[in-house]
């Protein structure tokens, strides 16, 4: 499913940005992260783009309070994964941002009490085919496990 072209279409664009160290350039980060993936795409689609930022210069500052960071054991400071969503003023949306503070999962946790006992774990990320709608709506996007 081309999600990202449904985005695309919704006047959505998508900013994928990491924090990893090495190889240098966007390109080859691309390479280094879809090699991760089995049954990998060759690339990103055209209206998703990538940025290689290790110096973490793209954090959005009005959403500095929902990023969380950890020390990697290689000695440089990863960013855990984060949804910033900005609307066409570059103003942040809170009610669609997400990260596992939203979560409530502290630094140092691997998860956190959720409603009815489920366990919020760091494998939740945003569910992709619920970000058009929860974007328009201006409500927490979907969550889905990993």
């Amino acid at each position: 499913m081309d999600y990202a072209g449904k985005l695309a279409a919704e006047g959505i664009h998508v900013h994928l940005v990491t924090c990893e160290p090495d190889p240098v350039g966007d390109e080859a980060m691309l390479a280094k992260l879809l090699s991760r993936i089995e049954g990998r795409p060759p690339s990103l689609p055209p209206s998703m783009k990538l940025s290689a930022d290790p110096e973490r210069k793209l954090i959005v500052a009005e959403a500095a309070d929902i990023y969380v960071s950890r020390v990697h054991g290689e000695g440089w400071t990863m960013v855990q994964p984060t949804l910033v969503v900005l609307d066409s003023n570059g103003k942040v949306v809170p009610e669609c941002s997400w990260s596992w503070k939203t979560m409530g999962i502290a630094p140092d946790q691997d998860y956190a009490p959720g409603p009815q006992g489920i366990k919020m774990t760091i494998m939740a990320r945003p569910d992709v085919t619920d970000w058009a709608a929860a974007i328009r709506e201006r409500r927490a996007i979907k969550l889905r496990e990993i």
